[in-house]
């Protein structure tokens, strides 16, 4: 009976994801040996981003029918979620991303705050998150960015944390 009641509540578990995309498969994960190190395979991050006190996740999608994937975060306002496509173009053949935690109420320094380049006049040289962020990147290449929710803007932003 409690078999048949669990079974019963599965759907109410399944994960809605934007049109056109799912969670990557095991062999799409395995490609990138470094996912071995995390629970989560560097693929999924959850976290109160916009400092409501409720958590928010952060994904590494797959398409359906095609090779592109997404990065997607599902962000709580209010009762309800919203999702947030932050990257269209995640392709699953080729460099393999990957995402981490940003800390809040830590300075970070940004690229062109470390000498990269020279800071334009809407770039920051550090930046101190007020609430959780997340490094969206390449395993062990450059690109880096930091990826955090801007209560102004009420809206995601990214900042360039190395080329």
């Amino acid at each position: 009976m409690l078999g048949l009641i669990l079974l019963a509540s599965l759907p109410a578990y399944a994960e809605e994801f934007p049109a056109g995309l799912r969670l990557p498969t095991e062999q799409e994960l395995s490609k990138e040996p470094l996912r071995k190190k995390s629970p989560t395979k560097n693929a999924t991050i959850s976290a109160d981003f916009n400092g409501d006190g409720k958590l928010d996740h952060a994904f590494l999608l797959a398409g359906i029918k095609k090779q592109k994937g997404a990065l997607a975060v599902k962000l709580s306002n209010g009762n309800a979620y919203k999702w947030f496509i932050l990257d269209k173009e995640l392709d699953w053949d080729s460099t393999q991303m990957s995402l981490e935690l940003a800390k809040p109420n830590r300075k970070y320094e940004t690229a062109c705050g470390k000498g990269y380049w020279e800071c334009s006049a809407n770039e920051p040289k550090s930046i101190t998150l007020k609430n959780t962020g997340f490094w969206y990147a390449p395993f062990e290449q450059r690109g880096a960015v930091i990826i955090f929710w801007n209560k102004t803007k009420n809206d995601f932003e990214s900042v360039t944390m190395n080329d």
